[in-house]
């Protein structure tokens, strides 16, 4: 399977050639390269916007502590948690402050029972190794929101 992403790493290294056709295109003359036509490229890698989910309390796996965090999810597919100053997301926070998970780390989220909820309005990550973060919105919609972002 060919993506464009791995077609454009691979014509990119020849793009300073002379074997250019009139259009700017690499027509492989010179470089050995044979030519490709769109059609040949089976699958098209689109990257997802990134999501502001908003601040919230977070509960980490390791210390089980709640804490603080401005939630996002970036266009490569990680969850970023940043810690949260006075006056708003921390600019200056080291990345050691800040987490990364991959969304492939996590199974789906859902929102817990009763009994397995520690904050109300929490959604729940189950990581697919057995670690849990779990996320406490302030309300119900923030929390239909969040889960929407699935």
């Amino acid at each position: 399977m060919t993506s464009l992403a791995s077609v454009g790493v691979g014509r990119t290294g020849r793009s300073g050639t002379t074997g250019k056709d009139g259009n700017g295109l690499d027509s492989g003359v010179g470089t050995g390269a044979q030519p490709f036509s769109i059609a040949e490229v089976s699958e098209v890698v689109i990257r997802p916007a990134a999501v502001d989910v908003g601040d919230l309390n977070v509960q980490f796996p390791d210390t089980l502590l709640w804490k603080r965090r401005w939630v996002e999810v970036d266009g490569a597919g990680f969850i970023v948690l940043k810690p949260i100053e006075q006056g708003g997301v921390a600019k200056t926070a080291g990345k050691l402050n800040v987490k990364r998970y991959h969304l492939s780390e996590f199974r789906e989220p859902f929102a817990p029972d009763l009994e397995r909820q520690e904050m109300p309005d929490s959604v729940i990550l189950d990581f697919k190794d057995g670690r849990t973060v779990q996320l406490s919105c302030g309300s119900v919609a923030e929390q239909r929101g969040v889960l929407r972002c699935k």
